[in-house]
């Protein structure tokens, strides 16, 4: 019903498909929440949320699969695409941060083709079962702030044109900020009620006192890829 109300306009929809990861709430469900990584949360994002177990090889396996089961049922629902957040804390992104990822086997940190395997991996299958021609878009950080190996704006162009590679068609590109949801998420009320000074991150735009803020991120991904 959704996506006819949306086609009577003459506009596409995606569906974004997500795996909350570290960023899972325990309070929810009672579930402790996984990662990369065996990492302390509450250092990185917050009191509330607990320190996250480390996934298995084949758990890693079957949530691809569920990925790849949650886009099939998107494209019978007659969606035009599928959007994977793997930015922000959630679970893609631990794979590909080395703030999270502290891995020693296929999926682990010792170099890029294993940090974007999880990533790779997921795209790859869903192309085989929905068709090269069916739009599979990836939103990653376009760089991290606020730890140490937070992801750079040149790791991020490395990620994206492996993503590009694995056969995605669009590139989405966010800011994340460890400890700080509102300048990650919000950026134009970071400056209120007064700009903060010299905190804003550099290599970001603050001219625009928030909105935009991100642009230059987006333009360098730009330059390296063709999606």
């Amino acid at each position: 019903d959704l996506v006819q109300g949306v086609h009577k306009h003459g506009c596409p929809i995606f569906l974004q498909l997500w795996h909350a990861g570290p960023w899972h709430r325990t309070k929810f469900t009672g579930l402790q929440p996984v990662s990369a990584s065996i990492v302390d949360s509450t250092r990185l994002i917050g009191p509330e949320y607990m320190p996250s177990r480390a996934l298995t090889i084949p758990e890693i396996e079957e949530i691809e699969d569920q990925f790849v089961q949650a886009a099939v049922r998107a494209q019978k629902a007659g969606f035009d695409g599928v959007e994977i957040n793997a930015s922000s804390n959630h679970l893609v992104n631990s794979f590909l941060s080395l703030v999270w990822n502290k891995r020693q086997d296929a999926y682990g940190c010792e170099s890029m083709e294993n940090r974007t395997r999880f990533a790779v991996e997921i795209v790859q299958k869903m192309k085989d079962r929905l068709g090269q021609d069916f739009p599979i878009s990836v939103k990653i950080n376009g760089a991290e702030y606020g730890a140490d190996q937070s992801l750079t704006s040149g790791e991020s162009r490395e990620i994206a044109r492996i993503l590009e590679q694995a056969g995605a068609d669009a590139i989405g590109v966010r800011f994340s900020c460890f400890g700080s949801q509102i300048l990650s998420l919000f950026p134009e009320q970071y400056f209120f009620p007064e700009h903060p000074g010299s905190s804003w991150p550099e290599g970001l735009d603050a001219s625009r006192r928030g909105p935009g803020g991100f642009v230059p991120l987006a333009e360098a991904i730009k330059k390296v890829v063709s999606i």
